[in-house]
């Protein structure tokens, strides 16, 4: 029978982590930040926009912030409400609150022009979901400023709305920034791992490969303690109110044909034998960044553990079904509702314990049009939140420091390499039978 629980597994990420990575960045960019001052006012140098700052994703940027010696005077930390962001620096920069720049503002048109009028900015890294309603106006005032943008989310429309934007891609001209939203566990390690294995399908081959599937585990440990931030739930909540297209055929964004597939995983790096896992569709945000990445035109992304079988999931899935999910997620006293209840009674996210112990697993296969031509790749990852802080701060890092191979809208991959995920610990590639 396959699996349809997390893959999980008992090793500790955290036993083995000094984050070398990031560390040698935060040095790079003080010693930035250093020369810059000393050439002109510290009023005046170019700052980071570190928007949301008070979430739980956010939490553990900042802790990783105070551990490395971030530059404070490099960063301007801003959120919707000064109380939560108070108390989220309070907590985790301790008495370097003190030497912090803070905002306050909605992230709306006319507040984020105020407050790019007020100072310059670099880049802007954006952490206050749901990104399609925050997304837009810092994208606008970035393009039209000079300034850089990532965020993490994995929302497919707003992958679209910058990828597949020639507005925006004109606007932005020879303008050096980047647009690149999805700098966290959706999408990084799942884009560098489609780019990797489409990558070796070339080089074994001699063409692009037709096909590019991908499982995405998004962590767990040996009592399956996984759970989500409430961003990711209110994200999810308001994702019932669409009918999004969660697959990539022949190029455009459809639904899917099937829902479901079995794929053979080394559930742990050294097992001696597959397991077999049932992947269930899922509007992964590479259906759209993976297109970009590596211009194959048919993505499909899956999860464990969401449909038992195919019966289940095309009735799930059906027109009325679908319909009748719409109307009801739309109705906004439902909406308020579902929002209240987690803010109320779920946890705000992983405990430290699933953070530090849990890992993620990824398998892509990569095909040719007829089958014959085929190339796997696993990824292993440690859990979703702990390596999302990570990735969007070395991202949101190494934009301010000019070290891209892209500029423009673009992806991880693209920006960064298809190496990009190893640099951070417990991430590897493994060749997959």
């Amino acid at each position: 029978m396959p699996q349809s629980s997390n893959l999980t597994g008992d090793i500790n990420i955290s036993s083995h982590q000094d984050h070398s990575y990031l560390r040698k960045l935060v040095a790079q960019l003080r010693q930035k930040v250093q020369k810059d001052v000393g050439t002109t006012t510290d009023a005046s140098c170019k700052k980071i926009l570190f928007y949301g700052a008070n979430g739980y994703t956010a939490s553990i940027i900042l802790h990783f912030m105070s551990e490395l010696d971030f530059p404070m005077n490099a960063c301007v930390f801003a959120a919707r409400n000064p109380a939560k962001l108070t108390e989220a620096l309070v907590q985790h920069l301790g008495e370097k609150y003190g030497r912090v720049m803070v905002e306050t503002f909605a992230a709306t048109d006319k507040d984020v022009e105020r407050v790019f009028a007020k100072r310059d900015y670099s880049v802007v890294l954006n952490c206050a979901g749901p990104f399609e309603e925050t997304a837009d106006a810092f994208i606008k005032h970035c393009a039209s400023k000079g300034v850089s943008y990532v965020d993490i989310t994995g929302e497919v429309s707003v992958f679209e709305s910058v990828l597949q934007n020639p507005d925006l891609k004109s606007k932005i001209g020879n303008k050096k920034i980047v647009v690149m939203p999805g700098v966290g566990f959706d999408i990084v390690p799942s884009d560098s791992l489609l780019k990797s294995v489409t990558e070796e399908f070339e080089k074994k081959f001699g063409e692009k490969p037709n096909k590019l599937e991908v499982l995405i585990s998004t962590g767990g440990n040996e009592h399956n303690d996984v759970a989500m931030s409430h961003g990711t739930k209110k994200t999810m909540l308001r994702g019932f109110a669409s009918s999004a297209p969660v697959t990539r055929l022949d190029g455009k964004l459809q639904h899917p044909k099937e829902f479901v597939k079995d794929f053979k995983v080394k559930v742990k790096p050294d097992d001696t034998q597959t397991t077999t896992v049932r992947g269930s569709s899922i509007p992964w945000g590479d259906v759209s960044t993976g297109y970009f990445s590596t211009g194959v035109p048919n993505i499909h992304t899956y999860m464990p553990g969401i449909y038992p079988n195919e019966t289940t999931a095309q009735a799930l899935n059906s027109t009325l079904v679908s319909l009748l999910m719409r109307f009801l997620f739309a109705l906004p006293f439902v909406l308020r509702f579902g929002e209240w209840c987690i803010e109320n009674f779920s946890p705000k996210g992983p405990s430290e314990n699933s953070r530090t112990t849990s890992r993620g697993v990824m398998l892509a296969e990569a095909t040719s049009k007829d089958g014959s031509k085929e190339v796997k790749r696993m990824l292993y990852v440690p859990e979703g939140y702990h390596l999302t802080a990570q990735t969007a701060l070395a991202s949101t890092i190494r934009i301010a420091l000019g070290d891209c191979k892209e500029w423009g809208p673009t992806t991880p991959s693209r920006t960064f390499g298809s190496d990009y995920i190893v640099n951070f610990d417990g991430c590897f590639f493994q060749e997959a039978e």
